[in-house]
């Protein structure tokens, strides 16, 4: 199962879907491969066709769904606003009421650097990316989801690429 093939692509990591699929293509006993997609770009769709001229293509409007009792907060940011800043500002709002926060960034330095700005802001955060190891991976949810060990150990925000948020 290949999750968010169309994100994989878009990130430059086409030669490695191309080389998985090939792998299973060419197994004495292909094994069955599914890829999964909220958008079905060109060049998704160019490289399932190619490599899979059989594949059944499967559609739902119905595969993902908000998970209950969250809250999604979207503000726009005119060019050259504090970004940070507001982020800060929202962040210290949730946590003293105590919510849990992810914040989601579009890629691995922009996750460093809000991190790193909100822990200089004095904000108690974890990390979540590609980068981090998995088992320190494993220590940053369970801070967040406040199952750690240390139970005084807990982490109200969250900071994640949003391509590892996805898994």
């Amino acid at each position: 199962v290949l999750d968010e093939a169309d994100t994989m692509m878009d990130r430059g990591f086409g030669p490695e879907v191309d080389q998985i699929l090939t792998a299973v293509r060419n197994k004495a006993n292909p094994a069955r491969c599914i890829l999964v997609s909220a958008t079905m770009t060109k060049q998704v769709e160019s490289l399932v066709h190619s490599k899979f001229p059989k594949l059944r293509r499967i559609q739902t409007s119905t595969l993902h769904k908000g998970v209950s009792g969250s809250k999604h907060s979207f503000l726009p940011a005119q060019a050259g606003a504090d970004k940070l800043g507001i982020l800060s500002q929202l962040v210290e709002s949730d946590m003293a009421r105590k919510d849990k926060t992810v914040v989601f960034c579009n890629t691995l330095n922009s996750c460093r650097a809000v991190e790193h700005y909100l822990r200089e802001g004095d904000i108690d955060t974890v990390c979540y990316h590609g980068d981090i190891p998995v088992d320190e991976r494993k220590i940053a949810i369970s801070k967040f989801a406040g199952v750690h060990k240390d139970s005084n150990d807990i982490s109200y925000v969250l900071v994640a690429t949003d391509l590892a948020a996805r898994g």
